[in-house]
């Protein structure tokens, strides 16, 4: 996948494949992101991003199914605040398909 800028095309379902990997940095700040694509939506411009929680303490584990070893975090971003592809590596070609991740609905509704 070959690294761009927003302006150049940050848009279409090629540019962000399922299952990719991408290092992406933003124009709120310039933060750096890093993920996994979880889904595009070509129509919202919307990027989906499943990012490993990091830390260990109580917060990374709030909202993790029980027996889950890891916790992700879901991020959303609209393409127009990417910045530049810093980085993108392609799914493994036996990637199997993503379950959807566990949702603590308490905390939604908290939200």
């Amino acid at each position: 996948m070959a690294i761009a800028s927003a302006k150049q095309g940050a848009g279409g379902k090629d540019m962000y494949p399922i299952g990719c990997q991408v290092t992406l940095s933003t124009t709120l700040d310039g933060d750096i992101v890093k993920g996994e694509v979880f889904a595009f939506d070509d129509k919202t411009k919307t990027l989906v991003l499943r990012e490993p929680v990091s830390g260990s303490g109580t917060n990374a584990n709030a909202g993790m199914a029980l027996g889950e070893k890891e916790g992700y975090n879901i991020r959303m971003l609209n393409i127009n605040f990417i910045k530049k592809v810093l980085s993108a590596e392609q799914a493994p070609a036996k990637a199997q398909p993503a379950t959807l991740p566990y949702v603590c609905t308490k905390r939604a509704e908290q939200r």
